[in-house]
């Protein structure tokens, strides 16, 4: 069973789209159940005033994305005006906006787009679009929609780098040249009124590199160099150098990436220009140089980060041994449990048969780690076990956690997988039974998420499609 995993922050959006193209012989039953799906969508609606402020911009985006993809756009809409002002709504907005489209109404999205009041609503839905249409292989409508983008250039640059990406991977590298060329020239015309404009050269360079241009990518990186020397200010100038390592890094010139991040002082500029060398050059299958690397960063959190990372990559690319080497450098046995559990999400994730024997390990680690195991930890096994089919053993983890909080991630989970395996009932049992209004919230989105994955696949069975 696939599944995309729902991340543990829920300060980002995560943009939960299912094509709702219907095969007419699934109509009549599908119809029933999108009902339903709305219905379960409004209730969780109904509680976003009750849940942490902190979180309910990001709770708003997600219903009001599944609730445009089942058809409801006047309850979207009505989710998102929940939200005090046009700022707060601007995120959310965008995700309606994202469904919209990827229904086939591009029109009406363009017209919500035009719209909003606020102009950072209205860069950030012109910016989706623009990589919606790139990703689709729509580059002439890709680059209209990104030339309407004003006032936020980030957004604009942005959408030019994705909208290159795709162009090269469809074998236009000429044409992904001249979009990035587009992006180069924003970047210069706004540097002087958008003071960090200069740090999206480190993107556009990094894509240069990509797409096999690595002169013209170190010419960018060289404009930026030139910039960093001009930091006014010893933050303004940690910053900039941080960016260039960081960048340097990105096209593959760890030498010189070191080199400049041994120019900082111990710190977070420091720790994160190092990060970012270890993660490049693991990608890269350098580990060894990925570990020295790793071994640099000052903060103990970030450095675990990096280790775990890149023993994933080793063990990925089937270096087991160097895997297990990596994995001896994490402090202590929960960190390494963490890992394993992070591990057999993925696997799980991509319907690797590994994943079952990758959770075991994550237990025993966990066990060996004693009775004080980390929230973070609990959620990631009892993920990991519903994924992998004990739905039962699942719930008896979440019903053991005390704290509504650590409750969120896990039932956001639990409660799609089994509404998307055909246990709806179960899945609202779940949902319904949940007292505190923050866990119950994403339990019924994980439920109603469950449920549109099933509508889509049943019709897609029905329609002779895989």
């Amino acid at each position: 069973m696939r599944l995309q995993l729902r991340r543990r922050t829920f300060h980002r959006v995560l943009l939960l789209g299912v094509a709702l193209s219907a095969a007419p012989a699934a109509i009549a039953q599908g119809t029933i159940q999108v009902t339903e799906v709305r219905r379960i969508l409004r209730e969780a609606s109904d509680l976003i005033r009750s849940i942490p402020a902190t979180q309910q911009q990001s709770a708003v985006a997600n219903i009001a994305n599944l609730q445009t993809m089942a058809g409801d756009l006047p309850g979207a809409l009505a989710t998102v005006n929940q939200l005090p002002n046009p700022s707060a709504q601007a995120m959310p907005l965008t995700s309606v906006i994202w469904a919209m489209d990827a229904l086939g109404d591009f029109a009406g999205a363009l017209q919500l787009v035009a719209s909003a009041e606020d102009s950072q609503t209205k860069a950030v839905g012109y910016h989706q679009l623009a990589m919606a249409h790139a990703r689709r292989g729509d580059f002439e409508g890709a680059l209209q929609i990104a030339a309407m983008i004003q006032g936020h250039p980030e957004y604009q640059v942005q959408a030019l780098v994705v909208i290159a990406q795709q162009q090269s991977k469809a074998g236009d590298n000429n044409g992904a040249a001249r979009t990035l060329e587009v992006a180069i020239a924003a970047v210069d015309q706004n540097r002087d009124n958008v003071p960090w404009a200069a740090d999206l050269l480190i993107s556009i360079s990094a894509v240069q590199a990509e797409i096999g241009n690595r002169s013209a990518a170190l010419m960018t990186l060289d404009r930026y160099s030139q910039i960093a020397m001009k930091g006014e200010t010893p933050v303004e100038k940690q910053n900039l150098i941080k960016q260039l390592a960081i960048g340097q890094a990105g096209i593959g010139d760890f030498f010189l990436a070191t080199e400049t991040a041994m120019q900082l002082p111990h710190g977070d500029s420091h720790d994160a220009a190092f990060f970012s060398i270890a993660i490049d050059q693991a990608k890269g299958g350098d580990s060894s140089g990925a570990v020295s690397a790793a071994a640099s960063i000052g903060r103990d959190d970030l450095r675990e980060i990096a280790f775990g990372e890149i023993a994933n990559r080793q063990y990925a690319s089937g270096d087991f041994v160097g895997s297990h080497e990596t994995l001896q450098l994490l402090a202590g046995d929960e960190q390494r449990a963490i890992w394993f559990a992070n591990l057999a999400l993925e696997q799980a994730d991509k319907g690797d048969p590994n994943a079952d024997s990758t959770l075991q390990k994550a237990l025993e680690a966990a066990h060996k780690a004693g009775d004080n195991n980390s929230p973070r930890l609990t959620e990631l096994i009892a993920v990991g076990r519903a994924l992998l089919g004990d739905t039962l053993g699942a719930r008896e983890m979440v019903a053991d956690m005390k704290n509504p909080e650590t409750r969120v991630w896990p039932l956001w989970n639990l409660t799609e997988i089994m509404a998307k395996s055909g246990d709806l009932q179960g899945a609202l049992s779940l949902a319904e039974n949940e007292t505190d209004p923050y866990p119950k919230t994403f339990a019924l989105l994980g439920t109603a998420k469950g449920l549109l994955d099933q509508i889509e696949a049943d019709r897609n069975k029905h329609s002779g499609k895989k």
